[in-house]
């Protein structure tokens, strides 16, 4: 399944949304994503092999799961909070297919568009294959609530919130169009927290810990004696490792219908070893016998344990990597958005200036403590013909001498970078640079 080493984007707006996807829907709906590209105009067909959405042998009951998965995923509608406060209710999916073929065809429909395709800013990235032995539907979100904070380090949500995000409150709509309102029908886990830590926190932090390329903490908090939020502290996982802090290696959680057949990672991966031990011996006559005794045998069990060992360090070299590229994209992400945001916050000034301002900012030029450095630009200056950088530094003179406090602070980029942590609402942009 070579998609699983694909990249996932997904706009904030979708990561921080209101859903409750099965495991087997959040599979399904990250296929389609992989196979989205940055420069895609319209959504097209993506086919998937019922087959590559479990990770056993399939038969007539995995068809149904996935036939019937996919029927209410055309239904499905995910909640979005925009930054003006209102909510909206987005239809996702459409989907067909043919049994006999044995795949399926989903196609994101239009209305989602501007949460998919050509993201410039504020998305969360991953690879798939961190996700993909999730049997969890929680652990997917909280990998995702997480994975978008990794490089602040934390992520602090209330209780509520988090509920609310992972499908736990049920509304009922009152009203229409932008009076339409929510009512809560129910809270699920409204009674004692240890309920909710227990089948959710604890649940995804183990199994997030376990499968993916970020390990995870949780601190609680309490306003009275209840306990109403909730951070996550977040790293990658191969500094976890290599400060030899201990992953949980619980047995597996109760799976979902999805994902009932499957055994356990630790199985496969010993069964799948010892195939390929047995496929360089020759002369074997009873396989299974063979298979059964080997599997038992001390030695064999030292050679597994070595293999792990390499394709463990190797796993943390590949996330070691990973992490490096993603940071250098976020941090590339996070300068070109900057330099956007510091062209367009000039414009007021800019559009606004007075002779007496220009005369000022001629005089700072010639009292400039390095001459040297400015002497071409004051001769522009003074010819009065700028150049685009010319009337970048004149918009930064003009914030530093009668700029409002939120435009002076923000001429740090990492003062910027610091509040950079939820979206921000879009700056205009200047065409005259």
């Amino acid at each position: 399944m070579e998609f699983l080493d694909f990249n996932i984007v997904k706009a904030n707006e979708l990561v921080n949304s209101r859903n409750n996807l099965s495991v087997l829907q959040h599979r399904i709906i990250l296929v389609a994503l992989s196979q989205i590209t940055p420069d895609q105009e319209k959504f097209e067909w993506v086919s998937i092999p019922v087959k590559d959405l479990f990770n056993t042998s399939i038969g007539q009951k995995q068809y149904r799961l996935v036939k019937k998965a996919v029927k209410d995923m055309t239904r499905l509608a995910i909640d979005i909070t925009g930054s003006d406060g209102y909510w909206r209710s987005v239809p996702f999916l459409e989907a067909e297919g043919k049994d006999s073929k044995g795949c399926i065809r989903v196609r994101f429909v239009e209305n989602a568009r501007d949460l998919l395709l050509q993201l410039e800013r504020n998305y969360t990235k991953f690879i798939l294959r961190y996700t993909w032995t999730f049997t969890s539907s929680y652990s997917f979100r909280i990998y995702e609530f997480c994975k978008q904070y990794q490089l602040i380090g934390k992520r602090t949500m209330e209780v509520f919130e988090l509920k609310d995000r992972l499908g736990l409150i049920v509304y009922e709509e009152l009203g229409i169009g932008r009076n339409k309102t929510k009512r809560i029908l129910k809270e699920m886990y409204q009674g004692r927290f240890s309920n909710f830590e227990k089948n959710v926190l604890e649940m995804a932090r183990d199994e997030i810990n376990r499968e993916s390329d970020i390990f995870i903490t949780y601190e609680k908090h309490k306003k009275g004696r209840a306990i109403d939020r909730i951070t996550f502290y977040i790293r990658s996982n191969e500094e976890a490792i290599s400060s030899e802090e201990k992953v949980p290696v619980a047995s597996l959680p109760t799976a979902n219908e999805a994902v009932s057949e499957v055994l356990s990672l630790d199985e496969q991966e010993k069964e799948a070893f010892a195939l390929d031990y047995m496929a360089a011996k020759e002369g074997i006559k009873n396989e299974s016998a063979y298979k059964q005794r080997l599997m038992n045998s001390a030695d064999f069990e030292s050679q597994f344990q070595q293999h792990r060992q390499q394709k463990r360090k190797t796993r943390r070299e590949e996330a070691q990597r990973n992490q490096r590229k993603q940071e250098q994209e976020y941090q590339q992400q996070m300068e070109l958005n900057y330099e956007q945001y510091s062209k367009s916050v000039r414009v007021p000034y800019l559009e606004n200036y007075t002779s007496d301002d220009f005369e000022g900012f001629k005089a700072y030029l010639r009292n400039h403590p390095n001459r040297l450095l400015v002497k071409n630009q004051l001769l522009r200056v003074e010819s009065g013909e700028l150049e685009k950088s010319d009337w970048f530094s004149f918009g930064t003179y003009l914030i530093k001498l009668k700029g409002k406090p939120e435009d002076i602070k923000y001429l740090d980029f990492k003062v910027w970078m610091r509040d950079q942590v939820e979206p921000k609402p879009a700056t205009p942009k200047f065409t005259g640079f």
